[in-house]
């Protein structure tokens, strides 16, 4: 369940709910919960979905007070309740059907095609201005490396596409799995915009790839531009010596937007 959607950690985050109840009540708690949330449409937006939650949760506590299962004075207590969101928590996830519909449906993402385009990469020719020389292609991916290592400040560069039957279906993907596409890097703090670059998200590494380049000595930074083109999902990966700046390295990201701009206008 580590992939559980910010919608339902959200259900269980707010402090409302008691653990000083019986199992009995536990279960009706969670019966309640489960109802209410099977007659949600899982393929709403998700801020929609966060709120239909919410109501499912504020209607089952509603009936757990009208009841008298529970009282206005125990839902104050922030441990109680913590405990019993733990066991509520527990039970939905193990016995609650509409509670693995969401959750499948929200890790889900859409497929991008087999094949790429070979012209919605950015020309080989270039990278040859920045003493970068082709390496491995593929169909996802052009690498380049430098023609001149330890001489030059762009030591490997990786040009990343996904294309996507819509706009829509990139943005989803490209939102799901910005982690993932980061490497866990953290984001750079300066505001970077380019034109074109749909929902540009820019990272330099993570710790644990900064701690991997100092265990091999490596004096390396790296960065990951991720943005969407209409239908189709972009990274590109530099990896540089240890002094050049992520804003110096805009104009790879914009030569990636300007090459699907004259295929795809």
């Amino acid at each position: 369940m580590k992939k559980i959607s910010f919608a339902l950690v959200c259900f269980f985050s707010s402090q409302y709910v008691n653990a000083q109840v019986s199992d009995s009540t536990v279960k009706i708690l969670v019966k309640d919960i489960c109802n209410c949330i099977d007659t949600v449409d899982i393929n709403m937006p998700e801020t929609e979905l966060k709120k239909a939650i919410g109501l499912c949760k504020t209607i089952s506590l509603t009936n757990l007070l009208n009841r008298q299962l529970i009282t206005p004075e125990l839902l104050t207590d922030e441990k109680k309740s913590a405990y019993l969101e733990n066991r509520t928590f527990k039970q939905l996830a193990e016995s609650c059907e509409a509670i693995k519909r969401i959750v499948a449906s929200l890790n889900k993402v859409p497929s991008y095609r087999e094949k790429n385009a070979d012209n919605i990469f950015t020309p080989a020719v270039f990278f040859k201005t920045y003493g970068l020389k082709p390496g491995e292609v593929n169909n996802l991916l052009h690498v380049y490396n430098s023609e001149n290592i330890g001489e030059s400040k762009c030591q490997r560069l990786v040009d990343i596409r996904w294309t996507f039957e819509s706009e829509a279906d990139a943005l989803e993907w490209h939102r799901k799995k910005i982690r993932e596409n980061s490497e866990s890097g953290n984001p750079v703090k300066e505001r970077i915009e380019i034109e074109g670059a749909a929902a540009l998200q820019v990272f330099r590494e993570g710790s644990g790839a900064a701690k991997m380049l100092s265990d091999f000595g490596l004096k390396q930074r790296h960065h990951y531009f991720l943005f969407v083109y209409k239908n189709i999902a972009c990274k590109v990966f530099v990896a540089t010596d240890d002094k050049t700046d992520t804003r110096e390295l805009v104009v790879f990201a914009e030569a990636a937007v300007k090459q699907l701009k004259a295929v795809i206008p």
